[in-house]
């Protein structure tokens, strides 16, 4: 059986010659931009992540990619920006009040569970002990008001230039081999909410 954790990356490994930290700024570029289609060519990195809905259901995705593709697994994060309320109501105004209310989001979450597989295995395994816990770092991005995908989300995102950062649990892997593989992840984060998903992964 195939060892899947060695296909996973540790923090201060890189990914395409990215660092963990890269990557989640580079999820956030995409996932508050205007959201490319999935890859489709060599050298596309695939973003996964769970529901947007906030209804506990599994964010289901069937994609294609080729071998040695960056995969950027969200698997849960809190995210705030300057201008967002803390959990005391506060309104958040610098740097380290940004990195404050993300280290108390982050409290919310549970570990969270990735299972992955090639389709034709019985089992899974767990890659669970491979996801990394990343410390808020604040920069500056974009979130583009034709994003329909925002709105899905329970507290609207402000458009426009923000300056904000995460606490989140992150998982870089890479697939060496062509096949059918199936990932699946959830966790629990705020209260009663859960982020799943379940990905099918065409690998060429």
């Amino acid at each position: 059986m195939t060892d899947y954790k060695r296909w996973c990356l540790h923090y201060g490994q890189k990914l395409d010659n990215r660092t963990h930290d890269d990557w989640i700024k580079e999820f956030t570029k995409w996932v508050f931009g205007k959201q490319p289609p999935y890859p489709d060519r060599p050298g596309n990195p695939l973003f996964v992540h769970g529901d947007m809905k906030n209804n506990n259901q599994s964010r289901r995705m069937q994609v294609s990619i080729y071998k040695n593709d960056p995969i950027i697994v969200h698997v849960v994060g809190a995210n705030f920006v300057k201008g967002d309320k803390d959990k005391e109501g506060n309104t958040i105004n610098s740097d380290q009040e940004i990195k404050d209310a993300c280290n108390a989001g982050e409290h919310e979450d549970q570990p969270g569970n990735v299972q992955f597989k090639i389709a034709n295995e019985k089992d899974f395994t767990d890659l669970s002990s491979c996801v990394e816990q990343l410390r808020p770092e604040v920069f500056d991005f974009e979130v583009d008001g034709s994003n329909s995908d925002l709105k899905s989300w329970d507290v609207e995102m402000p458009k426009g230039p923000q300056r904000g950062a995460w606490s989140c649990q992150l998982l870089l892997l890479k697939i060496p081999e062509p096949g059918d593989y199936l990932l699946n992840f959830d966790a629990k984060c705020v209260p009663p909410f859960e982020s799943r998903a379940e990905y099918k992964i065409d690998v060429k």
